[in-house]
């Protein structure tokens, strides 16, 4: 495996918005030593096949003081455990691509591909000499690597080129290119019709760009050359174009702004809703295929050979349409506005389909006959259920996994109200689903209870509903009040808000979510116990700050309720603190109530008559 360069895998991590970085803890963390010496980090990054692949790690920390302390992995918990409170375990990241296999690398005498370069074999390398001219020598590969040829890689971009022939390749997002105009920008930040270079300096047109999955090897070289922040010597001919070797890539930052391109520098990352935005007077766009439009209003057609035989798959434009009979977490509006007005974590980012592979392991030991899939290619963030081909279907987005505020807890919820569309009962929808609310209420009222057991269920409960209240809250208002027609298939936020908040305490399903009335509180008698005293008795248990309240009840003739106090066995009996007068008939009227159920006061039973004693 290549060295660990600490910069780099801070970089990467600030770029997903991993955090804390393992590096940046006091004192820094481990990284490189537990990655690199064996042990189950060593195994997850070597399985990879990826250096700078994220991946979480323990680290005991003071929060109090920000300072940590290192244990040996085998020494952690009870060490952590021993130093007591406030000191606890927590979590940091660190980092343990390039090419895809079949990208031809020009070498003495011909092209080999990359996949085949062994270290020390020998491969083209330029350096730029006055004029801007390239300056072609042999090079020996000092370092080989990569994954194997059934590998997945989650981001890769797809490049096709017309020059004197025409060209493709897919390479990571990182992967840095030389411009036709002697600069150097990453893939990430290429365009359709921008312009790359040849092996003689000659202008190679970039006609179409993708972003998306590739399924296949993706392998990286690094020539024997020093790495003195210059390109010479790093420098390949890789597909007929000149792009950087792997340690060009990782160090891509240090290289003088003189030689970057400032324009690309400043332009918004491939796939991103600002990219089009950007560039949108000289692209045409077929998902998220960027293709490059001249003067004339023309495209041209290009070779796309990996797109044809399957290897790459683009991301797509989110359509974000609910499929026909299935039942979705949100709205297509709702899912527009969550989009827009939140933010996704870069494509690159693997943690949110780790967690949902998390997720559906455990729901699926509860659910066996519910199939999972996670649909990283749509972009808008949703989860739908739906029965097809004789099989219960619960799909999750990659727009909603990525979605920032999406923890591991929302996540599971998410899942669960999809599983709950088949198993929550009634009320029903036209489809034969649990309706809405109901599915929300089952997730967290049943399913919840089932993957956290004991006192973790508060903690992982109460992440959850806050979670999910993040996500409300980044719907626009016109797209929240749901349809007041259509409670099953379309309740407000507030009332799904009403639902999960009720189904985590105990409680029924709303009723504006399709659940029973709640029984109200009715004022069934009033006694007068004595001359200040009134014993009241209501129909069901009252919570203690309506039921305490002295200015929730009121006598005609007009006499002070001076305190109230509820009853601590039954909850339903209220005592008032007050002075009648004798042989006087009374009238008490009780109002703004509220019953441990949460319901209110019955209108038609609020008063009630009684009478003193002479």
């Amino acid at each position: 495996m290549a060295d660990y360069d600490p910069s780099v895998c801070l970089k990467d991590l600030q770029d997903q918005e991993l955090s804390p970085q393992c590096q940046t803890l006091n004192p820094p963390w481990h990284c490189q030593d537990l990655t690199t010496a064996g042990g189950a980090y060593h195994k997850f990054c070597y399985n990879t096949g990826i250096l700078y692949q994220p991946i979480p790690m323990l680290y005991c920390g003071n929060p109090q003081t920000g300072i940590s302390v290192y244990f040996p992995p085998n020494q952690m918990f009870e060490k952590c455990n021993a130093l007591g409170a406030p000191w606890v375990g927590g979590t940091c990241y660190c980092c343990c691509s390039c090419f895809a296999n079949d990208t031809k690398i020009a070498v003495p005498g011909g092209a080999k591909e990359i996949y085949l370069i062994a270290k020390g074999d020998q491969v083209l390398t330029a350096s730029v000499a006055s004029g801007g001219k390239l300056e072609w020598s042999n090079a020996n590969v000092s370092f080989s690597a990569g994954t194997s040829a059934k590998g997945h890689q989650p981001v890769m971009v797809y490049l096709s080129m017309a020059g004197n022939e025409t060209h493709d390749l897919v390479c990571n997002l990182d992967q840095p290119f030389m411009l036709a105009n002697g600069k150097y920008a990453r893939a990430s930040k290429l365009r359709p019709g921008q312009q790359l270079m040849d092996k003689d300096g000659n202008p190679v047109t970039i006609e179409v760009i993708s972003v998306g999955m590739y399924d296949g090897g993706v392998h990286h070289i690094s020539t024997e050359t020093p790495w003195n922040k210059n390109p010479d010597g790093h420098l390949l001919l890789a597909a007929g174009v000149v792009a950087g070797d792997y340690t060009m890539q990782l160090y891509f930052d240090q290289l003088p702004e003189s030689l970057r391109d400032a324009q690309a520098d400043a332009l918004p990352v491939i796939g991103t809703p600002e990219y089009e935005a950007t560039h949108a007077n000289s692209i045409k766009r077929s998902d998220v295929f960027y293709e490059f439009v001249s003067a004339g209003g023309q495209s041209k057609n290009v070779g796309q050979q990996t797109l044809t035989a399957g290897l790459f798959k683009t991301y797509r434009v989110p359509k974000g349409d609910v499929p026909y009979g299935a039942q979705a977490l949100f709205t297509r509006d709702q899912a527009a506005d969550i989009a827009m007005n939140g933010y996704q974590t870069p494509l690159s980012n693997p943690i949110p389909k780790s967690i949902f592979n998390s997720v559906t392991a455990q729901l699926a030991g509860f659910f066996p006959d519910v199939v999972f899939y996670y649909d990283a290619l749509e972009a808008l963030p949703n989860v739908y259920a739906i029965e097809a081909y004789g099989k219960k279907i619960v799909t999750v987005t990659g727009g909603f996994a990525r979605t920032k505020g999406v923890g591991y807890e929302a996540l599971l919820m998410a899942v669960a109200h999809g599983i709950s569309c088949f198993y929550g009962g009634e009320p029903l929808n036209g489809f034969g689903y649990s309706a809405v609310g109901q599915a929300d209420w089952f997730a967290f009222g049943v399913i919840s209870r089932l993957v956290w057991v004991g006192q973790p269920f508060v903690t992982y409960i109460t992440n959850a509903i806050n979670q999910w209240q993040a996500l409300f809250a980044l719907v626009n208002p016109e797209h929240a009040h749901g349809n007041p027609l259509d409670p099953l298939n379309d309740p407000s936020l507030a009332c799904r808000v009403q639902a999960i908040q009720s189904a985590a305490g105990g409680g029924s399903l709303p009723e504006c979510a399709g659940g029973t009335p709640l029984p109200k509180i009715a004022l069934q008698k009033a006694t007068a116990a004595s001359a200040n005293e009134v014993v009241v008795n209501l129909s069901l248990a009252v919570e203690t700050e309506s039921g305490t309240n002295p200015a929730n009840y009121v006598l005609v003739p007009a006499a002070t309720v001076k305190s109230a106090t509820l009853d601590p066995v039954t909850g339903f009996i209220v005592r008032l603190e007050t002075e009648l007068e004798p042989n006087t008939q009374y009238r008490l009227t009780v109002k703004n109530l509220v019953s441990i159920l949460g319901s209110g006061v019955d209108p038609e039973h609020d008063s009630v008559s009684f009478s003193t004693a002479r």
